[in-house]
């Protein structure tokens, strides 16, 4: 694997940023954040969580909150997106709104930095009047290299040994709470959940009674890498896929998980005929044990929603690396890297049958709904 690069997290926008108006909030009014030149996908805006004390900003989920108390809600900040903040509230003070321009962080995930160098980023500020306050801020980005991932292999599944994975006992279980039976045919197993949107099945490392079924050990901290040969021959999702009613559904008929030796930091992609995306955790939530559809509903959580993603032809074969180090993941499709993103935090999902997420060295290959 060669040596990648990697701008490090949390490079401040808004430091010592100073707001004044000469009303008492920007109630109605918005913050739009933007990088205007030298942008790319691994480019994130992004919001310090600080915390609920005394001139604090704070994270629920999207919504945004100064000293514990609610002033607006957020969108965007991935995938080239703007980072747009609305003030929902009179608690959103000119001492509230500096103290959020101050915690605006910019980072990049990228593994391979296409265009190091300078972003130059515009903040525009408007109040509840409309009133309109614009200012740019030049970022250098700075590449670092990372040491090769070298270490032992472990083979999973060979297709020409023929059979399904499972029969191989080269590590990988099949698994599924429905009627659903993988297919073995030259080299190639098929599995088809398409007959209910709640089928759940899938090859993992574990068995069926929480045993690991393997001895290899996913170490963020040294690196990892999960390759494997993939073909979405079709998928769908039903209507109510879309959780936090964002124009974007949060399930797949086929992901990817890879959860490392600490039983807590690891990645969920989700897999469309057209597109690869990863699936949100939800660490910014007061509860973070919540979807978006748990009642009471609310738009603003983001557990198991779609973050960063990519437009990607998945319906051929495809040879894919998984590569895990430190706090980031890489897909590579073809040996091109193709998405990057921080890794994820899912242990507050809560305990059951299904809950793979604070498995240490967990690997799954399926359909999970």
């Amino acid at each position: 694997m060669a040596a990648r690069e990697v701008c490090s997290w949390g490079q401040s926008i808004g430091n010592s940023a100073t707001v004044t108006d000469e009303f008492t909030d920007f109630d109605a009014g918005t913050l739009t954040i933007r990088i205007t030149s030298g942008s790319t996908a691994g480019d994130r805006l992004s919001i310090k969580n600080q915390g609920n004390g005394a001139g604090q900003i704070g994270l629920d989920g999207k919504i945004i909150n100064f000293g514990g108390s609610r002033i607006g809600n957020f969108k965007g900040g991935i995938d080239t997106e703007n980072l747009e903040i609305t003030f929902e509230t009179a608690n959103a003070t000119f001492t509230a709104v500096q103290a959020l321009l101050n915690n605006i962080v910019y980072s990049n995930v990228a593994e391979n930095l296409p265009n190091a160098g300078n972003r130059t980023v515009q903040v525009v500020l408007k109040d509840g009047d409309g009133l309109l306050s614009n200012t740019t801020r030049n970022i250098n980005v700075i590449g670092q290299n990372d040491a090769p991932l070298i270490g032992g292999t472990t083979v999973l599944y060979d297709g020409s040994l023929a059979g399904t994975p499972d029969s191989q006992n080269k590590g990988l279980k099949y698994f599924s709470l429905d009627n659903v039976t993988p297919a073995y045919n030259s080299g190639i197993t098929n599995l088809n959940t398409l007959g209910s949107d709640n089928y759940r099945a899938g090859f993992s490392n574990y068995s069926t009674t929480n045993t690991n079924l393997t001895s290899f050990t996913l170490d963020r901290a040294t690196g990892y890498t999960v390759s494997f040969d993939a073909r979405v021959i079709d998928e769908a999702r039903a209507a109510t896929a879309n959780k936090n009613n964002d124009g974007k559904d949060d399930r797949a008929g086929f992901s990817v998980i890879a959860i490392s030796s600490d039983a807590k930091y690891g990645i969920e992609l989700g897999f469309w005929k057209d597109r690869i995306w990863a699936q949100d955790d939800g660490t910014t939530q007061i509860n973070k044990a919540l979807e978006p559809d748990a009642a009471p509903a609310s738009n603003f959580r983001t557990l198991f929603t779609q973050a960063e993603g990519v437009a990607f032809t998945t319906t051929n074969p495809v040879d894919y690396d998984l590569t895990v180090l430190g706090d980031t993941y890489t897909l590579f499709a073809g040996g091109n890297a193709i998405l990057s993103g921080k890794l994820r935090d899912y242990s507050a999902f809560p305990n059951g049958l299904l809950d793979v997420y604070e498995k240490s060295n967990f690997i799954f290959f399926g359909d999970n709904k």
